[in-house]
């Protein structure tokens, strides 16, 4: 523990943290190099980094959009809280496809293309538990994790009043009343969940359709 310890911003540490901490970093320091005005010569995947990177280190702007970019976001899932209430499960699905595809969100599970875990020369679309905002199932129901379910609600509480007021220090009542409702229905979706020990399992998460 003394030679390794746990760095700051880190619940844990290990060789693969460390070895996706010290790739991040090479990352950051090659997009660094690459200048917006030096780049209008080099090929179209360049250039879009170099945008991609310059806009996202432009705070001044991303405080200024507020949440213009997300609006449309904002806007499906009103929709899709509307569909919900509804009894038509095949409008649902398609509203949670579309969150999938038009914004890369996946609701309730993780879909994803990987290698076949038995044929590892073709890459199949794989489907996973998710729709957790906690690290996994445990983080729900172990009786040493209560502060930390605490602090995460007061997060969503937190979120969901910047959403509508980016200059306030408090959650609003409204938002803390959304934050317990948000975390019920995560504790109920945690209750279907493998643990970590029960996914590792390579037989029981591998059931091919």
């Amino acid at each position: 523990m003394e030679a390794n310890p746990i760095p700051k911003g880190y619940p844990s540490w290990n060789t693969f943290l460390h070895l996706h901490s010290l790739s991040q970093e090479r990352l950051k320091d090659l997009l660094q190099v690459l200048n917006i005005s030096g780049v209008q010569d080099a090929d179209d995947d360049t250039k879009k980094l170099a945008y991609f990177y310059k806009a996202a280190m432009d705070e001044e702007k991303i405080e200024n959009d507020g949440t213009k970019p997300i609006q449309l976001l904002l806007e499906a899932c009103k929709n899709a809280s509307v569909v919900a209430t509804g009894k038509d499960k095949n409008e649902l699905a398609t509203v949670l496809g579309e969150f999938v595809h038009n914004y890369g969100v996946s609701a309730f599970f993780s879909i994803g293309a990987s290698p076949d875990n038995t044929n590892s020369d073709h890459s199949i679309c794989q489907i996973a538990q998710g729709g957790l905002g906690l690290p996994d199932k445990d983080y729900y129901f172990d009786d040493d994790k209560d502060d930390k379910r605490m602090a995460y609600k007061k997060h969503i509480a937190k979120m969901l009043t910047l959403l509508q007021d980016p200059h306030a220090e408090e959650a609003s009542d409204e938002s803390i009343t959304y934050a317990n409702q948000i975390f019920e229905l995560e504790v109920e979706i945690a209750e279907a969940h493998m643990t970590k020990t029960e996914n590792r399992d390579p037989e029981a998460t591998y059931n091919k359709m």
